[in-house]
């Protein structure tokens, strides 16, 4: 994947210093297997079907946008596996239940899960069942996604995730970027589950 030179130019220029390109570093498979739970509830899907998102452990959704998310996700009618992480020191449960809609659990029992706090990413990954992965654009978050040959959308959140975003999608054509809607977040409803 090597970055196209528009880019290396303009951050060249930017900044008035050299850009020299090195990478991708491909991350080392995670040693350890995946836990019993999560293997367990992912092979309860047929290969390829479940949607993983995942936003890292730096980057936290607003709670509109999580909302949206979930309920975009819930649309679909595909299993997935949401992963919400919060600042340290934050109520994590309240965080959670802010973002959460109301009825939202009974409604994807079975098919849907909203996880708070850490998971084993690659191994998630990795599993058959995945097909398809969310995430914030970070650039080894999307190495991640590609190595395990998961299908990538990409709604940026800060610095260069939004560089990574229109690189992967744009030039590349190996991701679906997410674009803003306005100050208030993404369009993640419409693009995970079709025209609303």
């Amino acid at each position: 994947l090597g970055l196209p030179l528009p880019y290396v130019d303009y951050i060249s220029g930017h900044f008035g210093k050299p850009v020299l390109l090195a990478g991708p570093i491909v991350p080392e498979p995670s040693e350890g297997e995946l836990e019993q739970r999560w293997s367990d509830w992912l092979s309860s899907f047929p290969e390829n079907a479940v949607v993983f998102a995942s936003f890292g452990s730096e980057t936290f959704l607003p709670a509109s946008a999580a909302t949206e998310l979930l309920l975009g996700l819930e649309a679909t009618n595909r299993p997935f596996l949401a992963v919400l992480d919060f600042p340290q020191g934050a109520d994590a449960e309240a965080e959670l239940n802010a973002r959460v809609p109301p009825g939202f659990e009974e409604r994807v029992r079975g098919r849907g899960f909203v996880h708070k706090g850490w998971v084993q990413q690659q191994q998630i990954l990795r599993h058959p069942s995945v097909g398809c992965y969310v995430n914030h654009s970070g650039f080894s978050s999307v190495v991640e996604g590609l190595v395990a040959g998961c299908q990538l959308v990409l709604p940026p959140m800060k610095t260069d995730q939004y560089i990574n975003a229109a690189l992967f999608a744009r030039e590349l054509r190996i991701g679906v970027e997410v674009a803003r809607r306005s100050e208030d977040g993404w369009k993640l409803k419409g693009l995970v589950s079709g025209p609303s």
